[in-house]
């Protein structure tokens, strides 16, 4: 005859050392959790129109670029955002070419935003985070019409980057 009380104090020994032990072997949980590494400084984005100064009407091209402090990992990811207003500039188009995992959201872009986001495991390597075509609607449109804001970024290592 089995004595089930035996075989259940034993399932109950298995158990309780499967609990206490269970985790010393590598497998599970080893303490706290790293903290992430601080962010790296220096992250730069710029602004080039080409050709400067349209006129009124006249298309052209802005090349939203970004510079990477000496010995940075390359990017991985960001999310950028362009403002601008409406009255002065419109959004065209992203330029086709401008691939490579990047996607740009311009529903926003007849109240005046883009948002702009990318990302890739091997890092970018082109400088770029957008290059679109904009239409000129006042005569003295400038760099200083279009404002780039960095919402994050981080390199190909999951470092946080800031200007």
């Amino acid at each position: 005859m089995i004595d089930r009380r035996r075989i259940v104090r034993g399932a109950w020994a298995v158990l309780a050392a499967a609990t206490l032990f269970g985790c010393s072997s590598g497998d599970g949980p080893s303490g706290p959790t790293p903290p992430p590494p601080p962010p790296a400084p220096g992250f730069r984005t710029t602004l080039n129109l080409a050709p400067e100064g349209p006129t009124a009407g006249a298309e052209f091209e802005a090349a939203l670029g970004y510079e990477l402090p000496a010995g940075s990992a390359p990017l991985g990811a960001y999310v950028v955002e362009l403002r601008f207003d409406p009255a002065r500039v419109s959004f065209v188009a992203a330029d086709p070419s401008i691939t490579n995992g990047r996607v740009v959201n311009q529903l926003g872009a007849p109240t005046g935003t883009i948002i702009v986001a990318g990302a890739t495991s091997g890092g970018f390597a082109d400088g770029l985070l957008l290059k679109g075509s904009f239409r000129a609607r006042a005569a003295d449109v400038a760099a200083s019409d279009l404002r780039l804001t960095l919402r994050e970024a981080v390199d190909t290592q999951l470092r946080e980057l800031r200007p």
